[in-house]
């Protein structure tokens, strides 16, 4: 995930009470909540949790989020190059519209298993985080266009 993008999601995860924050991340890698956790204390240290800021603050964000709802294949196999095995996974459960037994079958063996292995561990993830997760690997995959 890009810094800001990890930001943004720290700022998010700030505004939500505990219980949620906690729904929210239990399935993240433990990698992702090592560098999430620190940003999180930031935000709330400086007292810029207030969900009505946050909201405006991510307004724009948040309204590209609710046009994300899939990434085309040739998008998916290119970020599985690129991403760790527990990142695929959750991109490719964060996009409904194509099997994920038709992804997982794209990768090489030893990916493949690892990606399975992690698919099972994700629980569905709330409609919110998977458009978050699709709009950020589709960023993902434009600055890899870019650069």
């Amino acid at each position: 995930m890009s810094a800001i993008g990890l930001r943004k999601v720290a700022l998010y995860l700030a505004s939500l009470d505990e219980r949620e924050r906690r729904a929210l991340t239990v399935g993240l890698p433990p990698a992702s909540m090592q560098v999430l956790q620190p940003l999180i204390a930031e935000v709330i240290r400086h007292g810029w949790r207030d969900p009505e800021l946050v909201g405006r603050a991510l307004a724009g964000d948040m309204q590209g989020l609710t046009a994300q709802s899939t990434l085309p294949v040739e998008t998916l196999s290119k970020l599985a190059e690129r991403l760790p095995a527990d990142w695929i996974a959750r991109v490719f459960a964060a996009n409904p519209a194509i099997d994920t037994h038709f992804l997982v079958a794209m990768l090489d063996a030893p990916v493949s298993l690892q990606v399975r292995n992690e698919l099972k561990r994700i629980p569905k993830l709330p409609e919110k985080l998977r458009e978050a997760i699709l709009a950020e690997a589709d960023e993902l995959q434009e600055e890899q266009c870019v650069a």
